[in-house]
């Protein structure tokens, strides 16, 4: 820990003023973001592109004005050109969206290798550095956001801009293949907050072949101030005083039962008790959530009551209702007076609120920091609502087809997910991807655990050593972590897999991975039908058409000009009929119930006239 500190204080970009950010708000920071974490020794909050490390100085005598400061040097360097870096060419953008509506971009000198287009220049000088694009064009993604100008704006009412350029000095690790870059929405002309942000903090850790951002996050950085003026007096008007991270201590009224000392004409007393249950919560824009997922919106009270008596501060409690069908609220008592403070209380000061919830008299609101918040937008599928962003090849999925005949041509789901951990048999002549191999393609794989050097998972991970015995169905293969990777993946070096198929290849009926650890000692085992169940990513196409073959029979057999048997009862019972077969077939041939599960999975999913797979299309 001498060699290698912190530049800085102990908050974001040494900024003293985020030292005093609570543990709770670094936690979910170093939650979402690979770069940041906590030193071993100390546990103090640390950014690894502020680390820095003692200078290799040759000099064996140094003069006394020599300081520390002059002996340290960056551990890693600040002069990182796009051109460097494999990002260079790339084009990321979000499932939810269209390319050119937040969608980052990493140009290279004259061609977008992503999608092709020119770069040209409008409004700005194209630079190395990366930037986001805030427009929607599918040829050249750079121009402006007119069409989209009334939907999002600029805090101020200005449109966004048609695109914004990372600030200079953004930083690459290359083994961990992470980028962050800052985005400052004060500068240039016109600029102004975006929702609420004046500045993003961009952290995005990319898969080992640059598909997707697998994990990270984007750190919306608030003023210290939220504040407005008014025409007449130039005073400033504080927007959001509550905004921060506040203990809450509930406090609940029991009565003091009566004792044998008790005179009988006394009444009972109330006793204030402070109840165990405490939390956290951040406010943001007068709101906070609490755990449940619940949002709770605070109205400062800015106005006369009936009365014409000032207003105080309350909160309505969404989703509990009294007896009456009316809400319950808590109401300042004391600690917030707005008149007199209008930038909200100091942090270490406690606002009591009241309550007409039977359980809880009186909250305590203990404030732990002041302003300076941080909201977090995650990358990958870790946590509900995280961004998925994939990069822009030009390629689209499609759906995987059923070959009945050969293993070739099929691909195997676990979890009803594509690139879930699937299996894809392209071809016996092909090598690598082209050949057999596993796809972790699926978003929900950004959540899992990165190699064990640090790198992403790949993508697409080919067999080796494979081969396939047609008359007894059965494929060998090894995934060699350490072989083809040089590194392990949770202490393993290589899985050894034998599977065996179903004679119309509908499921994987037995076989097993047994894993080979860094030691070479032999690991875990899963047994297909117990820890690993899959089926053919075409099962619906597959039922759907077999049905459909059902009910033209019955048609084609009908002569009836007035009955028919081509309707949705018709349709139903032949799905029902055909999964029958096909469970009766595989219950002969051995398959698990767990695996049997998975297939009535999808059957009930075309019963209910969906399609259950995720396809990745």
């Amino acid at each position: 820990s001498q060699h290698l500190r912190q530049r800085g204080g102990g908050g974001s970009n040494g900024d003293p003023q985020n030292e005093n950010w609570s543990e709770l708000q670094e936690d979910s920071i170093i939650a979402a973001c690979p770069t940041r974490g906590r030193c071993p020794f100390c546990r103090r909050y640390i950014d690894m592109f502020q680390l820095q490390k003692k200078k290799n100085n040759n000099k064996t005598n140094q003069s006394d004005s020599t300081t520390e400061e002059m002996e340290m040097e960056m551990a890693y360097r600040k002069d990182i050109k796009l051109e460097e870096i494999p990002l260079c060419g790339l084009t990321f953008f979000d499932t939810r969206r269209t390319l050119g509506e937040h969608s980052f971009h990493f140009p290279s000198n004259s061609t977008d290798a992503a999608d092709g287009t020119e770069a040209h220049d409008h409004d700005h000088t194209i630079t190395d550095g990366p930037l986001i694009s805030n427009t929607s064009n599918t040829n050249m993604p750079f121009i402006n956001f007119i069409n989209c100008a009334q939907d999002e704006r600029l805090d101020n009412g200005n449109p966004l801009p048609e695109r914004k350029m990372f600030q200079p000095g953004f930083d690459y690790h290359e083994t961990s293949q992470t980028f962050r870059g800052t985005i400052d929405w004060i500068e240039g002309k016109g600029g102004s907050t975006f929702k609420g942000s004046h500045q993003w903090e961009v952290i995005m850790q990319f898969s080992s072949d640059f598909v997707q951002i697998s994990k990270g996050g984007i750190l919306k950085y608030r003023p210290p101030t939220t504040t407005t003026t008014t025409t007449a007096t130039q005073t400033p008007v504080y927007q959001t005083p509550l905004d921060g991270w506040w203990n809450v201590i509930y406090r609940r009224t029991r009565r003091r039962e009566r004792t044998l000392t008790t005179t009988t004409g006394d009444d009972d007393e109330d006793v204030e008790q402070d109840d165990t249950h405490q939390e956290w919560v951040q406010v943001v824009d007068n709101s906070f959530y609490r755990r449940s997922g619940d949002r709770y919106i605070i109205d400062l009270g800015c106005g006369d009551g009936d009365g014409g008596e000032q207003q105080r501060p309350s909160c309505i409690w969404p989703r509990m209702t009294k007896p009456d069908g009316g809400s319950y609220s808590q109401v300042v008592e004391s600690g917030l007076d707005l008149q007199q403070r209008k930038d909200g209380p100091d942090v270490g000061d406690v606002i009591v609120w009241t309550t007409d919830h039977p359980d809880y008299h009186r909250i305590l609101w203990i404030r732990k920091t002041k302003n300076n918040c941080i909201t977090i937008e995650r990358f990958g599928l870790e946590y509900q609502g995280s961004m998925n962003y994939i990069r822009n090849t030009g390629i689209s999925f499609t759906k995987p087809t059923y070959n009945l005949e050969s293993l070739w041509g099929n691909v195997f789901i676990q979890g009803l997910r594509v690139g879930y951990a699937s299996y894809h048999f392209t071809s016996p002549e092909g090598e690598g991807e082209n050949s057999a191999y596993i796809s972790y393609e699926h978003r929900a794989c950004a959540a899992w655990p990165l190699l064990d050097n640090g790198s992403p998972v790949p993508s697409r991970v080919p067999f080796v050593r494979q081969s396939f015995d047609e008359e007894n169905r059965t494929f060998s293969g090894t995934i060699a972590w350490m072989e083809v990777y040089n590194a392990c993946w949770q202490g393993d070096k290589s899985w050894q897999y034998e599977i065996i198929f179903d004679t119309e290849f509908t499921c994987i009926t037995g076989g097993k991975m047994v894993a080979e650890t860094q030691h070479g000692t032999e690991g875990d085992t899963h047994t297909f039908g117990h820890h690993l169940n899959y089926i053919n990513a075409a099962l619906v196409e597959k039922i759907r058409l077999e049905a459909d073959m059902m009910v033209q029979n019955e048609d084609d057999g009908n002569h009836d000009e007035h009955v028919s048997t081509n309707s949705s009862r018709a349709k139903a019972m032949a799905i029902v009929n055909v999964n029958r077969g096909i469970t009766k077939r595989l219950h002969e041939e051995g398959v698990s119930i767990r695996t049997l599960a998975v297939v009535q999975s999808v059957a009930r999913g075309i019963l209910e006239d969906r399609d259950p797979i995720d396809y990745l299309v």
